[in-house]
């Protein structure tokens, strides 16, 4: 590979033979642009994943004019070579009647074997192409892009953090013999009633009925004993009643009035007594009809605001109800947070007495011999304690971030249930006072002058059947009070009857919701077994894909699935080695043998090893095997111009 005008560097060439190699230099000597020239000739970016401009700059940070920078590298590829060109120059125009120059942009030529003459951009693109897509690229050249930001985030605009459902669905390419959802219920017995439970549609369809089901039994179970304690309030009390004995005896009391009324038309029989008697029942009738219209309007008028009491009455319980266990649930979470709060306190204590561990200088040297270790030893037995003591600080620290954030997830849970519960009792005063204006029930009762004439008229009808019944007045009046006593014990006795009879249908009304309820909660815990199977299906099924795709890697672990507390599955897509993630403490030496190991299978997956270029590697004693060819970058101060040290 050689570089002229690249950046840093006025002219460098690597003749690397296919063969892995050292390139040694003080800082600043260009070691690292060297690899960023490599991936721009890829794929337009530099060693980092960023993009940038090639062109020299001098010792002012200003552009030095005038250059071309170009890049130009000779690949193997099964066993052919492949020479591949880039040079990045700037443009400048001359203006008619103008003689000096104005800069107009920057053009890259590109070339491919045929070093003389350019080619079009895409055809180069399309011969990169015929190897290897950008993407593919980059995963095998930069040892940093697949491991890197594994874990889920929202961050799109870093270039070197690819996304982690992609990345995801890579692993899951590479080990394509994964566990079928058949084999998965096979390895556990419990999770044998899983295909009733789906009944041919899928996880999430099932998840999302059950969740919905599971709502509205939730919301028919508390409205149900609702329903019933309104049921048993209206209740009438039929204490010391007997159906059969009312029923006999309001045959008596009817049998009894018949009698009376018989005994009364012989005494009221006669001419003008019957004419005025007939027209007295006339009369009569019609005033009854009155005050029945009038008795109904006022039972409606009455009815509607009994229903409004009742409708009041039921919303302030229910608010009220609502109140009550808000204030459970706040005084859970406070009495949680005060726990949490404890927990943090022991874990601060317990970071602050793990970082005060300082390294024993004793532990590099040799207990037998008493000699110091070698430098290689030493460096060893100290990275091995810093990194132990980095990974413990590290899970406290989570530990503490965790504890926290709930902390003060459930204080802003607690304010908005407060909130709520305030809400609550300002309804119950504001319906509590609407209730003592509904209360009263009196209702006037409205005047109606035809009730008046006809009142009048029968006032002075009855005195002239009075006169005409001087002598049977005596024996009429004895006949209608007896008539009147009977008629009134019949009413009453009605009046038992018919609250026995609304009794009974209360009852019978309290016992289907009774059994509703039951079915309810029935169906409710048969649902609460079909999601516990689901998620101890799906937990199974993490398990599985995790172990299947970790086969694939010596030292990277990927954890593709996080278990949430609810019991539910959530994807994911993180790496760790030795336990420790990525890009969250693990250090340098175990980043690079970490990336090389995913390189190497990505490599065997797409059949292609590429050149990897690996910086700052003085503190990496040792990297895992690789065929792949590997260029270190070393900072050597020895070594004031870049040097190649080829292997062995």
């Amino acid at each position: 590979m050689t570089l002229k005008n690249f950046q840093g560097i006025e002219n460098f060439s690597l003749d690397a033979e296919c063969k892995n190699c050292t390139i040694k230099g003080m800082n600043g000597s260009g070691k690292t642009t060297v690899a960023s020239a490599f991936c721009y000739l890829l794929y337009d970016l530099n060693s980092t994943g960023k993009t940038f401009l090639p062109k020299p700059l001098n010792l002012a940070g200003e552009a030095k004019h005038g250059l071309t920078s170009s890049v130009q590298a000779i690949f193997v590829l099964d066993g052919e070579e492949l020479a591949l060109k880039k040079s990045f120059k700037e443009n400048w125009v001359k203006k008619h009647g103008v003689a000096k120059k104005f800069f107009t942009g920057h053009t890259t030529q590109y070339y491919i074997d045929d070093m003389e003459v350019p080619a079009r951009k895409k055809d180069y693109d399309a011969r990169l192409e015929r190897i290897a897509n950008s993407t593919t690229l980059k995963l095998l050249t930069n040892k940093d892009f697949f491991a890197a930001g594994t874990q889920k985030t929202k961050r799109k605009d870093d270039p070197n953090r690819w996304d982690w459902e992609k990345r995801r669905e890579l692993l899951f390419e590479i080990s394509n013999n994964m566990p079928t959802d058949e084999n998965i219920i096979k390895a556990d017995k419990i999770l044998s009633g899983i295909p009733d439970i789906l009944g041919g549609k899928s996880f999430d369809q099932c998840k999302a009925r059950i969740k919905e089901r599971q709502k509205g039994l939730n919301k028919l179970i508390s409205e149900i004993p609702i329903s019933i304690k309104e049921r048993e309030r209206d209740l009438p009390d039929i204490t010391d009643l007997g159906f059969s004995a009312i029923e006999k005896e309001l045959i008596e009391l009817l049998d009894l009035i018949n009698k009376k009324e018989k005994e009364k038309i012989r005494i009221e029989s006669g001419g003008e007594i019957a004419e005025l008697t007939k027209k007295q029942r006339e009369i009569e009738s019609e005033l009854l009809e009155i005050e029945n219209r009038i008795a109904k309007e006022k039972n409606r008028v009455e009815k509607i605001q009994r229903k409004k009491i009742f409708g009041f009455e039921s919303a302030r319980d229910a608010e009220l109800s609502a109140y009550e266990r808000m204030q459970v649930v706040i005084k859970q979470k406070e009495e949680d947070n005060e726990r949490a709060e404890r927990k943090v306190i022991l874990l601060r204590e317990e970071w602050n007495a793990t970082n005060g561990v300082v390294f024993d200088e004793k532990a590099t040297i040799c207990p037998t011999c008493g000699q110091q270790y070698p430098e290689e030893k030493t460096l060893e037995i100290r990275e091995i304690f810093h990194t132990g003591k980095a990974a413990n600080l590290l899970k406290i620290n989570d530990d503490g971030k965790r504890l926290v954030d709930e902390i003060k997830e459930r204080k802003e849970q607690t304010k908005i249930n407060q909130e709520a519960a305030n809400s609550f009792d300002e309804k119950v005063k504001a319906l509590t006072q609407r209730l003592t204006v509904l209360v009263p029930l009196d209702t006037p009762i409205p005047e109606n002058k035809r009730q008046e004439v006809l009142s009048t008229d029968l006032a002075e009808l009855k005195l002239s059947i009075e006169g005409l019944k001087a002598n049977s007045s005596e024996l009429l009046g004895r006949a209608q009070e007896t008539i009147l006593a009977l008629s009134e014990k019949h009413t009453g006795v009605m009046l038992k009857r018919q609250a026995i009879e609304l009794h009974q249908k209360g009852l019978a009304r309290i016992k289907e919701l009774v059994d509703q309820q039951k079915e309810a909660a029935s169906e409710f815990e048969n649902l609460e077994g079909q999601a516990f199977l689901l998620n101890e299906f799906t937990k199974t099924k993490a398990m599985m894909v995790e172990e299947k795709i970790n086969e694939k890697f010596d030292l990277a672990k990927f954890k593709l699935f996080n278990i949430l507390v609810n019991g539910e599955v959530d994807d994911c897509c993180r790496v760790k080695y030795q336990g420790i993630c990525f890009d969250e403490g693990l250090n340098h030496s175990g980043q690079v043998n970490l990336g090389i190991d995913i390189i190497n299978t990505l490599s065997k997956h797409f059949d292609l090893t590429m050149p990897l270029f690996l910086d700052d590697m003085n503190l990496v004693t040792k990297t895992i095997p690789t065929k792949n060819q590997i260029i270190k970058l070393i900072v050597d101060p020895q070594y004031k111009q870049l040097t190649v040290i080829a292997e062995g």
